[in-house]
């Protein structure tokens, strides 16, 4: 346990410097936060629990117990934790860039709600030559067409990641992935790379191909949250910044085990 507590410790001093958190604790479950006003908690926690592919939900982290995650990392400080944040008010940044601490921004008594990420997946896929990360990138992100089920102010449509697989590894890289069902599991089957612009990600960095005979294979993204939040909460709202998420204590294969009936 002490590798990701040694990395979470560089993050809460500041000495932290690297482009992503994707190899800062390679084997631990990584999260993404979404930090929202305590009186629309409730409906964002049920809007993860109607888009699991999406949102897996991981955790739910209060102000009260000192943001900690009592499933994840009960010594741990959600809002410290993670490397930087970005805060929006009605969908419009009120800092000029990213934060490292969101609290003077937020109303009090606000939630942190962890959900699953692909970067924990990554790691099987690099492990197995199935998939190689541009170092220094994240990955492309996309809007699609294809609207989330709604909660209260939460709706928007799905955000995917996208990354380039060689044709004769994806039913390997579907078996891999579908056993990290708390971290968008599966490839999804009805996104048509034709509707969107591959060239010019709505977030994250383009990629070309890295090599012959590849072809673009999508997962839900955690960065539909974002989205999600958008000009729907006049409160301020803090999310990870892309690539800068929150680790955990428990390692991928562990969570998957144990938590993986709470996206079921």
């Amino acid at each position: 346990m002490w590798c990701e507590k040694h990395s979470r410790a560089r993050v809460g001093k500041g000495t932290y410097a690297l482009a992503s958190t994707r190899s800062l604790a390679p084997g631990f479950l990584q999260a993404n936060v979404t930090v929202v006003p305590a009186r629309l908690a409730a409906d964002f926690v049920t809007f993860c629990l109607r888009n699991p592919r999406a949102l897996p939900l991981l955790d739910v982290c209060f102000a009260r117990d000192g943001f900690a995650s009592p499933r994840l990392a009960p010594e741990a400080d959600v809002l410290k934790d993670v490397p930087w944040f970005r805060v929006t008010k009605q969908g419009r940044p009120l800092t000029n860039g990213s934060v490292r601490d969101p609290a003077p921004f937020l109303s009090p008594g606000s939630v942190a709600v962890l959900t699953g990420c692909s970067f924990s997946f990554e790691d099987d896929l690099v492990s197995q030559g199935l998939w190689r990360p541009h170092p220094g990138r994240n990955v492309p992100m996309f809007r699609t067409r294809i609207a989330n089920a709604p909660c209260g102010p939460f709706a928007g449509n799905l955000v995917v990641s996208m990354r380039w697989i060689r044709r004769d590894n994806v039913a390997r890289v579907r078996a891999v992935t579908s056993a990290h069902a708390i971290s968008h599991g599966a490839p999804l089957d009805d996104i048509d790379p034709a509707e969107l612009n591959l060239a010019r990600p709505d977030y994250g960095d383009a990629n070309d191909a890295q090599e012959p005979d590849c072809q673009p294979v999508f997962w839900a993204c955690g960065v539909t949250a974002q989205a999600a939040v958008g000009a729907a909460v006049d409160d301020a709202v803090a999310t990870h910044s892309p690539g800068h998420m929150f680790i955990a204590d428990v390692r991928s294969a562990d969570a998957n085990r144990v938590l993986a009936r709470v996206v079921e």
